[in-house]
């Protein structure tokens, strides 16, 4: 009963992620347009901030006091490093299966041949780049399996340099003509700010999902957080990618899921800061000394994908081996992890 139950909570979470993510789409595009910013930077900053927002959430109640009370079940150090584990999961789900669904879609379409080169901009090129600085640090940090304070707080400034390196791209402004442009600002902001407030419900179920199915015994946390929830998080980021990839919109997609991921990690260490304490990461499943060969996959397919886009090496069709080795990860850590 608590599976069943689990499964509905979660697939009726993916719903009202669906019925948000119109005005996700259209409210971040409205603020990015009334600051005169190109469709490339709202899309890896504005809008990969409002597809994060369910991590952001989970990170933050992670780090408060409400999850170690709240919910019994688990030890209060595995709930605590979990808001860690989902925001990587959960940029390994964008990185990989979201981005190959993107690809996907488009070579199904007909706007690319599978054969074609991926060529991207400068922005994506610099996205990708913070993203592999910002994985890098995180599976240094953790490999004594402890975030520090001061290491979250590296991680968070690497962020914030990634979202301000990206309102000084070499790409043109956006031209079009808007009435009362502050009013706009101001009003879709609001909204902006109220959507991400209405998240917290989802969040909070979501975590208590995952926590009780844990508490079965079949599978642990991170397994879990691997196979389910980080996708459920990641939901937002895998309904943006495909009006992207429909709309063939390569760069904005691909800005969108690296700029994600980097805000995911950002906010990964949270915990720490909140608490000014050091975090365990780990996790109890049968072999839990795999996590950190499961965490440095993010910065080596990272620093492979920036070669391979750098250099113009990589074609469309790296999408179906992408997507067998993300199958494989999945499955694997849901039973190892």
């Amino acid at each position: 009963m608590i599976i069943l139950y689990s499964l509905f909570v979660l697939s009726a979470c993916c719903y009202i992620l669906f019925l948000l993510s119109d005005p996700l789409e259209e409210i971040g595009g409205n603020i990015g347009k009334s600051l005169k910013l190109p469709e490339a930077v709202i899309a890896s900053t504005f809008q990969a901030l409002a597809t994060s927002g369910p991590e952001i959430l989970i990170s933050v109640i992670t780090a408060t006091a409400f999850i170690t009370t709240s919910w019994s079940g688990l030890g209060i150090g595995e709930k605590a490093c979990s808001g860690l584990l989902n925001m990587s999961f959960s940029a390994m789900d964008n990185l990989v299966g979201i981005g190959c669904v993107g690809l996907l879609i488009m070579i199904y379409k007909g706007y690319v041949d599978k054969h074609e080169t991926i060529i991207v901009g400068n922005n994506v090129i610099k996205g990708l780049l913070l993203y592999i600085i910002a994985s890098t640090l995180l599976c240094i940090f953790i490999y004594d399996d402890v975030m520090s304070v001061v290491e979250s707080w590296i991680l968070l400034g690497v962020m914030v340099s990634y979202i301000v390196s990206q309102f000084f791209t070499n790409t043109p402004k956006c031209n079009e003509k808007i009435n009362n442009r502050f009013g706009q600002l101001v009003q879709n902001g609001f909204l902006y700010s109220f959507i991400v407030f209405a998240l917290i419900l989802f969040v909070k179920e979501c975590l208590k999902v995952t926590f009780d199915l844990s508490s079965l015994g079949i599978v642990s946390i991170g397994g879990v957080l691997l196979a389910i929830t980080s996708y459920v998080s990641s939901f937002p980021e895998f309904m943006l990618t495909c009006r992207y990839a429909l709309k063939d919109k390569k760069d904005a997609m691909l800005g969108m899921l690296f700029g994600s991921n980097i805000i995911d990690l950002g906010f990964s260490g949270f915990r720490p800061i909140w608490t000014n304490e050091s975090m365990e990461v780990y996790t109890t499943g049968k072999n839990p000394e795999l996590l950190f060969g499961y965490l440095v996959c993010l910065p080596i397919i990272a620093i492979l994908t920036f070669i391979g886009l750098k250099y113009r090496w990589i074609k469309y069709s790296i999408a179906y081996p992408m997507s067998v080795f993300y199958i494989v990860y999945v499955l694997s850590g849901l039973v190892l992890l």
